[in-house]
C-alpha cells in the first residue's frame, strides 16, 4: 500500500528522497527517508474551463454588430426622404388599394391608412405603399384606380415615396439620431443586442 511520509516540523508532504523539506526547511531524518514509499498519484480538482479574453471580446464584437447593423438600417429608412428629395425623379403612381391600419400601435379610432401603389419604370412594374395618419376627412385619401406624384431614385426605383411627404422628414430625421446614437452606443459596447435563448 502506497503512503505518504509528512515532515515532523509543518506537517506537509515530502518528495521522495528528500533531505530537507521543501516548505519549512527542516531536516528530513533517516526514518523519515527510509520509511518513505511510492507517493500516490497527485489528484487534482476538476478543470473548469475560463472564457479567455478573447473569447470574451468576441462575443461583446458580435452583441455590438448587432446594435451597429439595427443602426445603420434605422439611418437607411431616415435617408430615404432626404434622399428622394435631393436626388428623386418625379412620375405618376396609380393608387392599387387603400387600407385602414389597424394593429396593436394603432386603433380604429386613430383613422390611420396605408395607401398602396405601382408605377412602371422601362417596362419593370414596381410596387410600395406609404401610410396617411389621423385622415379624419376620408374624401382626403386618393381613391382606388387614381394617380399620385412619387418621387422615385433613377439607379434604385424600389426607393420611392410620394412627392408630397413634407410630414415625413421630421420623422425621418428622429429615425437618423436614433439611428446614430444606437451605432456610436453599439460600437463603444455600452448596448448588447443578442438573440434569446
Amino acid at each position: 500500500m502506497n503512503t505518504t511520509r509528512f515532515c515532523n516540523n509543518c506537517g506537509k508532504p515530502l518528495e521522495v528522497g528528500a533531505r530537507f523539506c521543501k516548505y519549512c526547511g527542516q531536516t528530513v531524518t533517516i526514518t523519515q527517508q527510509t520509511q518513505f514509499q511510492t507517493p500516490q498519484q497527485p489528484v487534482y480538482p476538476p478543470q473548469v474551463e475560463i472564457p479567455s479574453t478573447k473569447t470574451q471580446l468576441r462575443n461583446k464584437r458580435k452583441m455590438s454588430i448587432g446594435g451597429v447593423l439595427v443602426g445603420i438600417l434605422l439611418l437607411i429608412i431616415a435617408l430615404r426622404f432626404p434622399l428622394l428629395g435631393l436626388l428623386g425623379t418625379e412620375t405618376s403612381a396609380i393608387v392599387t388599394d387603400t387600407t385602414q391600419v389597424v394593429s396593436s400601435s394603432s386603433s380604429k379610432l386613430d383613422y390611420n391608412y396605408k395607401i398602396s401603389y405601382q408605377f412602371t419604370i422601362d417596362g419593370t412594374n414596381y410596387k410600395s405603399s406609404y401610410q396617411m395618419n389621423k385622415v379624419y376627412n376620408i374624401s382626403k385619401l386618393p381613391q382606388t384606380g387614381s394617380t399620385v406624384k412619387i418621387l422615385y431614385l433613377e439607379a434604385l426605383p424600389q426607393v420611392s415615396a410620394p412627392a408630397n411627404q413634407e410630414k415625413a422628414l421630421l420623422g425621418s430625421i428622429t429615425l437618423g439620431v436614433i439611428g446614430i446614437l444606437l451605432c456610436t452606443l453599439s460600437a463603444a459596447g455600452m448596448i448588447k443586442i443578442s438573440r434569446r435563448r
